[in-house]
């Protein structure tokens, strides 16, 4: 029981921590005529699970892809700048509310994507059993596909 409040309370400030930095995020977001930045990379997080799993995927503008460990993978440089328009496009500080809530009953993952385009930063955070717009859900699906689709770098 004592472990359940822990965790509980734990979430409770996490939430609180998202939507502090929820609230700092400056007001420049990229709108639907902003341009991407050369140095704008995507990290696409992916925690929890009954192992606690925890993997980052980095990925670049040119088409490689930083993975779990030493894990270097590579696509298209046109299908990461197609996920990255379409985040451009889909106006990321109007979705910062939609975040997903961490729920303590079960063990679930938790995602999490952000783009970084200099010294700003925009994350979306959803969860297995969170309700999201379909923007949001659109962004995740692109970037796990894009993921999957990858291959080793030779």
């Amino acid at each position: 029981m004592k472990d359940v409040m822990n965790r509980k309370m734990f979430l409770i400030a996490i939430v609180l921590l998202f939507t502090l930095l929820a609230a700092c995020v400056p007001g420049g977001a990229p709108g639907p005529q902003a341009s991407i930045e050369i140095d704008t990379v995507i990290i696409y997080e992916r925690e929890g699970g009954f192992a606690g799993m925890s993997q980052e995927w980095v990925i670049h503008p040119d088409g490689l892809i930083d993975g779990p460990g030493d894990q270097q993978l590579v696509v298209p440089p046109e299908e990461v700048q197609e996920l990255m328009q379409t985040g451009v496009e889909s106006d990321i500080e109007s979705l910062l509310p939609d975040m997903a809530t961490p729920d303590a009953c079960c063990d679930q993952f938790t995602y999490t994507l952000t783009f970084v385009a200099g010294d700003q930063e925009w994350s979306l955070i959803m969860t297995d059993t969170s309700e999201q717009s379909l923007e949001v859900s659109e962004l995740f699906s692109m970037t796990e596909e894009l993921i999957a689709d990858a291959e080793p770098v030779p």
